[in-house]
């Protein structure tokens, strides 16, 4: 898989793990953005922008939105290492 969009998946779980209790905590969204700003990954993430994208979602969507996105990495080809990756974002 493309970086850029094995990237964005890891901001969908990430985010999806973050509002599974459906509230946005200010201290989950400072340590994703701890996260991201160390990470090679999201080197060329604007990570305001996606995070902003997926709260309107998830205020839209609701809980759905975080089934998507779970029931979309049942699809996803990739490699043994990046499965590691997003279990390791998601928790």
């Amino acid at each position: 898989m493309k970086k850029e969009l094995f990237t964005k998946k890891l901001i969908e779980v990430a985010f999806s793990a973050m509002v599974c209790d459906s509230h946005i905590d200010k201290l989950e969204l400072t340590k994703l953005k701890e996260i991201t700003s160390k990470d090679f990954y999201f080197q060329d993430i604007n990570i305001d922008k996606e995070v902003d994208l997926l709260t309107k979602e998830f205020f839209l969507k609701g809980s759905l939105m975080i089934d998507h996105v779970m029931n979309e990495l049942l699809n996803l080809k990739i490699e043994n290492y990046q499965k590691m990756i997003l279990v390791e974002i998601a928790i």
